[in-house]
């Protein structure tokens, strides 16, 4: 038989690898796992084995060649007296007809199609771009040697493929504006010798040449006393050769310390492209190491996860490899910060280059003693001076300053090393019992989900003494944090800025002149902002309580444990871990909605991602969400704004109908369309762009067309990837986990909260994080006190915002609860008038007898503030005539309770 030994794929970057050397010859017998061939590619030089045992009977590439991967280097045969005649001439030919096959582009150009697999060098590998460039194989090799994005290149061959000449044309015009070309040498020079910067040296070359002629670097310096860095490595080396282990060096407490400082400034564990600021999660320092070969950066993924031995121990084992040459390429690829030291070599301070695509890189000088004028005296003092690089387009000269302070300042203070070492190695010991527990589970709880109900469950546990662990599958926060709530209040709080600014403007309010400009992508950015700062804040608070965090989808393999799968770092993907208890908050997600071709129509979710509004839009679905995102984005500029839903009054169930209707007449009145009684039986899209909605309303036909669809439906519990019933886990009808009162699933280890059990009209995040507290103090075996369905606020966000708590008067009737209802509108407030909110009402529904508050509801400004002291209230059992003795500010719309109390004293006499 004969076997095809390939191009191996070294790591996800690589493309193409050089053969540097064979080390058998055509008729030699070799074993596998023998070393057989050296390899080079953009990163390392790297020996590798012989795939199986047999004769090596054909050589297809020599040395020096450039090989693609996949390709075939050569044939093994088990035997070769077995081979029947001409049959390895027929499968060299074989062989070389299929590599050499290609599709034809418009100059003759082989196009390699998207999705084909191999990223191209020096093309930044982007999670929101979905599949691979189409591009011809010149045209990929040509973008390779000059460091371009292939995805930046207008493409003229079928399909968009970028073709040789359209690099060239990019390259042109990139030089247009401001390339710089290498200065030729003085032809009266006599030349020794040439050497062509090829493998690493070229990369390095390339890559330094890029970095300053795409980034605006700037450069700063801080001198940093170390005197108590050196007194804190001194101590912690002396307890290491104590215990036979290997010294610390500086550059490992600076890794400690700049890790940690990351994640307190996220901006700056980055990359830009010219267009696109991006953030990342994960903290990848890149450590810069001297080699023969050049200066090569392997990285410490999630360095900030180490303690100071761990990340001292990751350090030397991958310098050591990178030296040695043994460097997986994999490790040298993903960091999102560099530090590099010279001062090693004697160089006090320099002006480090970016690492590209990273955002900024720290230079290390070394440490020298010097007087200093220190406790009204002259002290010597250890100095080192660190210089920061930064790229100028989109990091500012203060914010570089004051992040280099923070490491300045955390470096000069020993106290602040030793409680970071401290809290480092608390949690790597944490670890360590939970990775050795043997015989019983891993740990205590675990908790499948990272949302409001998650967080709150975990943290609570975790402070009782619990080893915890906590799994989220997409990013900490949830869809409360990165997706939903927050996103939307974002949109909420611009437009009603606006709308406050178009009331004044012109109106003897205080303000004249023109409506200042909206920058919607401005204020996409600052809401990513806010939600990584968020994320890293949680990130932060999980290490403190020693939670164990793992990023991948959980899937129940039995009654009591759990395997983590698509997590992307080896070390997690397809782990196991057993639990004695475990809770799923893995929350609720829109159901997908398809237009006739397919194509799935965007969400919610999808929209707050967005930078750019559309002309029109039709937003279909019962869930709230439809009406704030609705009358945000017509504030915001929206000429054509529809609501397709097929209820109103499912839409806006907490409202009594004279709420509603006067919700509905004034969205109407500002130029949203609400379409009820409608159900889309169609949605296609235009060969222009856009959409058509057919609807059925009351058996007639209707249509509809909006520039873009959003899918605002109910959302639907996230379980479809828990393989419940492997864990004897049962699910209601409507897709939610059945649960006890004390919210028990029918396996007595597992528990569930928030959104994944909860009605539709109870998918709230703040009941979800009461939830997440209840279900810990469930699991702990302490009380626990379900919350009362009438002490639960709604809220729209919408402009002007609506909030309701208790029961309605709807509510009542059906109960059969004598009642009447108190009506005041904002009308009769001064602030009201001062901010143009007089449209506003409030109506308070009470008992007739017993005058006990039932229920509020609140239509018009700072609805959603209000409604908080309409929630005390019922929860105290409190009376109207009570709101009368409660002291207000005053001018403030909260008066309005104690006005609403004080009209209706005065229509029963009853002012006592």
């Amino acid at each position: 038989m004969i076997h095809k030994f390939i191009m191996p794929k070294l790591g996800w970057t690589m493309t193409h690898g050089k053969v540097v050397k064979w080390h058998a010859t055509e008729g030699d017998t070799v074993e596998k796992g023998q070393e057989i061939l050296e390899i080079e590619t953009d990163k390392v030089t790297i020996k590798v084995e012989a795939p199986e045992t047999g004769t090596l009977i054909k050589i297809l590439h020599g040395e020096g060649e450039s090989v693609p991967v996949n390709y075939v280097l050569a044939l093994i045969v088990d035997d070769p007296g077995s081979l029947d005649e001409g049959e390895l001439d027929e499968t060299v030919k074989s062989i070389t007809a299929n590599e050499g096959k290609t599709a034809q582009g418009k100059t003759g150009e082989s196009i390699a199609t998207a999705g084909s697999g191999r990223a191209g060098k020096g093309i930044a590998p982007s999670s929101h771009v979905k599949g691979r460039v189409p591009a011809s194989p010149k045209a990929r090799k040509l973008a390779r040697e000059h460091d371009i994005d292939l995805s930046k290149v207008p493409g003229s061959g079928p399909g968009s493929a970028v073709l040789f000449d359209d690099v060239e044309a990019h390259i042109a015009s990139r030089a247009a504006i401001g390339h710089v070309e290498r200065v030729p040498h003085d032809g009266r020079l006599t030349i020794t010798s040439e050497i062509e910067a090829s493998g690493i040296r070229k990369v390095i070359a390339e890559r330094m040449h890029g970095s300053l002629l795409n980034s605006a670097q700037l450069t700063i310096t801080t001198e940093v006393n170390v005197n108590g860095v050196a007194a804190f490595r001194n101590a912690v080396n002396a307890e290491h050769i104590s215990m036979g282990k290997k010294k610390v060096s500086y550059t490992d407490i600076i890794a400690l310390v700049v890790a940690s400082v990351l994640e307190r400034f996220p901006k700056f564990n980055g990359s830009f492209d010219g267009t696109i600021l991006r953030q990342f999660k994960e903290i990848n320092l890149g450590i810069a190491v001297a080699t023969e070969r050049g200066l090569l950066v392997p990285v410490v993924w999630n360095a900030n996860t180490y303690s100071l031995d761990g990340i001292s121990k990751r350090i030397k084992t991958i310098a050591g490899a990178t030296r040695k040459g043994t460097i997986a390429p994999d490790d040298l690829s993903g960091s999102t910060f560099t530090i590099t030291n010279l001062g090693m070599f004697g160089v006090d301070a320099f002006t480090p280059i970016i690492n590209p695509p990273e955002l900024a890189i720290l230079g290390v000088g070394r440490i020298v003693t010097k007087p200093a004028f220190e406790g009204g005296g002259i002290q010597p003092m250890q100095s080192m001076v660190l210089s920061l690089s930064f790229d100028h387009q989109v990091i500012d000269g203060h914010e570089a300053a004051i992040f280099l302070n923070d490491i300045k300042q955390s470096l000069e203070s020993r106290e602040k090393i030793e409680q970071l070492h401290e809290r480092k190695h608390l949690r790597s010991l944490h670890r360590a019992q939970v990775n050795s527990s043997n015989g019983s589970a891993d740990y205590d709880v675990v908790v499948i989900g990272a949302g409001p109900a998650g967080n709150d469950a975990v943290l609570k546990l975790a402070s009782k003494g619990y080893r915890c662990a906590i799994i989220e599958n997409k990013v900490l926060g949830g869809t409360c944090l990165n997706h939903g709530c927050v996103p939307l209040k974002n949109l909420f709080f611009i437009a009603d800025a606006m709308r406050k600014m178009k009331t004044r403007i012109g109106r003897k309010s205080g303000f004249s002149g023109k409506m200042p400009e909206l920058d919607y992508n401005g204020a996409v950015s600052r809401k990513n902002e806010v939600c990584m700062n968020m994320q890293n804040a949680m990130q932060s608070q999980y290490e403190s309580a020693m939670i164990d965090v793992f990023k991948g989808t959980a899937s129940f393999t039995g009654d009591h444990s759990i395997v983590i799968q698509g997590a992307g770092a080896s070390e997690i993907e397809g782990k196991e871990i057993s639990f004695k208890k475990a809770i799923i908050t893995t929350g609720a997600t829109y159901p997908p909605i398809h237009a006739s071709d397919g194509t799935r129509v965007p969400d919610v979710i999808d929209f707050l991602d967005r930078a750019i509004l559309p002309d029109s839009i039709a937003i279909i679905g019962e869930g709230k969400e439809a009406l704030e995102l609705a009358s945000c984005l017509y504030i915001l500029g929206v000429e054509e704004v529809s609501v397709v839903c097929e209820n109103i009054k499912d839409l806006l169930y907490p409202f009594d109908e004279d709420i509603l209707n006067a919700m509905v007449d004034t969205f109407e009145l500002d130029g949203i369309d609400i379409i009820s009684g409608a159900r889309v039986s169609e949605i296609t899209r235009g060969d222009g762009g856009g959409y058509s909605l057919t609807l059925d309303i009351t058996g007639k036909k209707e249509t509809i067309h909006a520039m873009l669809v959003v899918n605002a439906s109910h959302r639907m519990p996230n379980t479809r990837q828990l393989n419940l019933e492997r864990a004897g886990i049962d699910v209601n009808e409507d897709g939610t986990i059945r649960i006890t009162s004390n919210f028990h699933t029918t396996n007595p280890r597992v528990l569930a909260a928030g959104d994944v059990v909860n009605l539709t009209n109870k998918r709230l995040t703040y009941l979800a994080s009461r939830q997440g507290r209840v279900v810990a103090d469930a699991l702990a075996g302490a009380r626990t006190t379900v919350v009362d369905d009438a002490h639960v606020p709604r809220g729209y966000f919408t402009i002007p915002p609506a909030a309701s708590v208790g029961m309605s008067a709807r509510t009542c009737q059906k109960r059969g609860i004598t009642h009447e209802n108190i009506y005041f509108p904002f009308s009769r407030l001064v602030n009201a008038h001062l901010v143009h909110g007089v449209d506003g009402m409030m109506k308070i529904t009470i008992d007739k007898n017993q005058h006990e508050i039932l229920g509020v509801q609140i239509f018009g400004e700072l609805a959603h503030e209000l409604i908080s002291t309409a929630t005390i209230a019922i929860k105290q059992g409190m009376r109207i005539q009570e709101l009368v003795d409660i002291l207000q500010l005053h001018p403030a719309f909260s008066e309005s309770f104690k006005d609403a109390g004080f009209t209706w004293s005065l229509t029963k006499r009853d002012i006592n």
